[in-house]
């Protein structure tokens, strides 16, 4: 049962993330372009940033403030390099 509900939000979690027109490689997006996005777009991007750079270092964790800090850091790091890609950006971030 409690699979059932977990699966079910879910679902609507996904089907209320916002579409973007066409399937595109997230490695591609550079900072420019990010900063352009809408609040909804954004937000899709950094979680599945977020998301992704966990999956690389095997971490299982999310942390709400923490998640914060980094977004912050990126920007700061997008804004020196309007030409970088979002990921080295945040790559770059992760490494100070």
């Amino acid at each position: 049962m409690k699979f059932r509900f977990i699966l079910s939000v879910a679902v609507l979690a996904v089907s209320s993330v916002p579409a973007f027109s066409e399937p595109f490689d997230m490695s591609t997006i550079t900072c420019q372009q990010a900063m352009t996005y809408n609040s909804e777009e954004a937000t899709t991007t950094l979680i599945w940033l977020d998301g992704w750079l966990a999956g690389q270092a095997d971490n299982t964790m999310l942390d709400p403030d923490e998640l914060g800090k980094q977004v912050e850091g990126i920007l700061t790091v997008c804004q020196e390099n309007a030409s970088m890609s979002l990921i080295n950006a945040a790559k770059q971030y992760l490494a100070q």
